[in-house]
């Protein structure tokens, strides 16, 4: 008797789960073109120049194909941040998650739906940033060496990991004051230091003392998986060890993002 209402309580907990789910993606759809202009307009201009204008730097024509790969990758930071300045307006603001906490579930449910849908705006938006670039770079677009699959791979476990990142972010965001300081001294440094413009191997002859620490760096594991993913292992950190290196973050994220909610809306 005990395990039957167990798992019914569980069947209900999902059930609900599912309904602020979908509530999620209703209002998704409500701004779901205003986010696409938002991709389109941050992937083509990105892509356009260093498509058209930075080789006359010097830089190799290729280089927009290195930035593409990366550039989808900030697009999940970038859905994860709106997220955050959201999620932080609500808890000073109208707080509907004193709402959502009063619900049938446990916290750490409620905490875990903020990240998943993150996760699915970050990877929609993404997953969109890739035509935008087609068009803008029209006949070269093409990646020879690309693996659909570990394609595929990466960028689901990416968008997981910063739906993650966006719960641990929203923890110790006070107010909407502190989220520019956020930004700058947590968000920038870690995307920036991330091998974002550079590879990790370049990094390294550049910089070689500087290098092991951006291997503590979870977003060098992201920038350098995607692109062994799409140009190829060649020149990259190997991309089995960047799944695992990702993967290892987004339950470090979730932990203490969790832990950090929790105890922020004394709900331990």
């Amino acid at each position: 008797m005990i395990t039957l209402n167990a798992e019914k309580k569980s069947i209900q907990q999902l059930m609900i789960l599912f309904q602020l789910l979908r509530r999620d993606m209703y209002v998704l759809r409500q701004h779901i073109y205003g986010r696409m202009l938002n991709t389109a307009v941050w992937a083509s201009i990105t892509i356009f120049t260093n498509h058209y204008i930075m080789p006359f730097l010097g830089l190799a024509p290729s280089y927009s194909k290195f930035i593409l790969a990366g550039a989808i990758v900030v697009q999940m930071l970038f859905q994860a941040m709106a997220e955050v300045a959201a999620n932080v307006e609500d808890l000073t603001g109208n707080k509907e998650i004193t709402y959502l906490l009063g619900l049938a579930i446990p916290s750490w449910v409620v905490f875990s739906r903020y990240a998943i849908t993150t996760a699915i705006q970050g990877l929609a938006m993404g997953v969109f940033a890739i035509p935008v670039a087609a068009i803008v770079m029209w006949g070269d677009f093409n990646f020879p060496s690309i693996s659909l699959y570990r394609v595929v791979l990466m960028y689901v476990i990416q968008s997981i990991f910063f739906g993650f990142f966006s719960v641990w972010v929203t923890s110790f965001t006070k107010n909407m004051q502190q989220y520019e300081d956020v930004w700058l001294r947590v968000t920038l440094p870690l995307w920036m230091l991330g091998c974002y413009t550079y590879s990790f191997a370049v990094l390294r002859k550049a910089v070689p003392l500087l290098a092991p620490l951006c291997l503590l760096n979870p977003f060098t594991y992201a920038m350098e998986g995607a692109r062994a993913a799409i140009l190829g292992q060649h020149m990259f950190l190997n991309y089995w060890l960047c799944v695992v290196a990702v993967l290892v973050a987004t339950v470090g994220f979730a932990v203490r993002g969790i832990m950090n909610m929790q105890k922020r809306l004394d709900t331990l």
